[in-house]
């Protein structure tokens, strides 16, 4: 699995990824959407004990705030500055001054990020420009046609896609959270940073 991409379903659609400190895998996703080898890509976690060992958390957040956020269809985005690890590639960045972490608390993503001995990188299934693959058989047919050094995980056991976009969260410097993209459940994460203000 450390050398090969992966094609998974997420809480919202279906994603592709790889081993987030292999460039040219990172390379290769880029190639297969079809997409700006310097657009960013997300950095997907299994649990908190490998997120914790490759970002330095802000101390504002504890776990239990960030367990209710990652379960809202939610990416947070930080300053690189909190990046704590070699296992992350600047293929991933491409320059950015943040990083935007994921936790898809999934077995299947433990076993692979086990296997690989890091985070994943993770980005929806697609060609550049087209709708997210919400399928589980639009997703297989992407594999077989467009993905040659690769995996397919199946949606079996969990729960099912929710079909829309996530929402992802800006953590400023100065303190300040902002909205990059609202997802179906905006509405929800707003009322979760509620606790930042008060």
């Amino acid at each position: 699995m450390k050398n090969q991409l992966i094609v998974y379903p997420t809480d919202t659609v279906w994603g592709i990824g790889c081993d987030a400190g292999n460039a040219e895998l990172i390379k290769e996703v880029h190639l297969i959407k079809k997409s700006s080898a310097s657009k960013p890509m997300s950095i997907l976690f299994s649990d908190f004990e490998l997120l914790e060992k490759n970002i330095n958390l802000p101390s504002i957040f504890s776990k239990s705030w960030l367990s209710s956020f990652f379960r809202l269809e939610t990416s947070l985005c930080l300053s690189r500055k909190f990046i704590d690890s070699s296992a992350i590639s600047e293929s991933v960045l491409c320059g950015s001054d943040y990083v935007s972490i994921r936790l898809l608390d999934y077995p299947w993503c433990k076993e692979i990020c086990t296997q690989i001995g890091g985070p994943m990188v993770s980005t929806s299934l697609n060609f550049s420009g087209d709708p997210p693959i919400t399928s589980t058989e639009s997703a297989k047919e992407f594999f077989d046609h467009h993905v040659q050094n690769g995996i397919f995980i199946g949606p079996a056991g969990e729960k099912c896609l929710s079909g829309s976009v996530s929402t992802i969260v800006i953590y400023n410097e100065n303190g300040d959270f902002e909205f990059l993209r609202q997802g179906a459940k905006v509405d929800e994460v707003k009322k979760s940073l509620e606790v930042f203000s008060a």
